[in-house]
């Protein structure tokens, strides 16, 4: 399977940095010590917790909450944190929960996931992710390949279920997901409508809906960060376009 083939690279990639003594070998596949915070969405609640490994075809995962044996949620893995920066990327993952047990050691839930194939799930961008992650490739060539996220600034007006509706300003872009800052104070897991305003260039608004991956404080009073995975959006195509021609203006000044 193609998921299969992708970790089957990655492990092989970690085995010629790493010992084998690092890994632990179970059912046929090694597994990859790899701890990164993901925020587990069942339909409307969110999870916290952390990865624990990675193998070709899954991960382990711990959680205050026992994840339902069986269930498809999505996984949202936060990438790594640099000092001078925000989230360097995160990735969306669909997984169905194989088993979860608690751990009496470290009073929490252990639970296995495995990958499932999803739409809009761009493999070559979840391959460069982990490789960055987990060490084998640095920012530049991590951003090189997958040439996906933008620094950019846009208007944009977000419409919660609930009726609020709070301007706000896109910090970054890419065709998974968005980062902005707003006066809109959400929980993980909770879904936005989102209007962002393309004035000044050929169209004039890209229409989208999002779940909430993450909302944390600015230091703007009563103003929150939050990263948005894109679950629909109006226009694809606008978007790609967008996402192109800041990386070319990039490249070319």
């Amino acid at each position: 399977m193609i998921w299969s083939a992708m970790y089957e690279r990655l492990a092989s990639a970690l085995s010629s940095l790493t010992s084998k003594a690092d890994f632990a070998e179970r059912r046929s596949h090694y597994r990859v010590p790899c701890r990164r915070s993901v925020n587990m969405i069942n339909q409307a609640k969110a999870v916290g917790g952390h990865m624990i490994n990675l193998s070709p075809n899954g991960m382990k995962v711990r959680s205050a909450d026992r994840l339902p044996r069986g269930r498809e949620m999505r996984i949202v893995v936060s990438g790594n944190k640099a000092a001078n920066a925000r989230f360097v990327a995160s990735i969306d993952l669909i997984c169905r929960v194989v088993w979860s047990k608690y751990s009496s050691v470290h009073q929490a839930y252990d639970s296995g996931l495995a990958y499932l194939p999803a739409p809009g799930v761009d493999l070559q961008y979840v391959e460069a992710f982990f490789r960055h992650e987990l060490g084998i490739d640095d920012l530049e060539t991590f951003q090189r390949r997958t040439s996906r996220r933008v620094s950019i600034e846009l208007d944009v007006t977000c419409f919660t279920p609930d009726g609020r509706v709070s301007l706000g300003a896109i910090r970054d872009l890419s065709e998974q997901g968005a980062q902005f800052e707003g006066a809109l104070n959400v929980e993980a897991g909770s879904e936005v409508r989102m209007r962002i305003d393309l004035e000044g260039r050929e169209e004039h608004s890209l229409y989208c809906v999002g779940t909430v991956a993450r909302c944390k404080p600015t230091r703007r009073d009563g103003w929150y960060e939050l990263g948005v995975s894109f679950t629909e959006m109006g226009d694809p195509a606008m978007l790609k376009r967008l996402i192109s021609r800041e990386m070319k203006s990039r490249k070319e000044s």
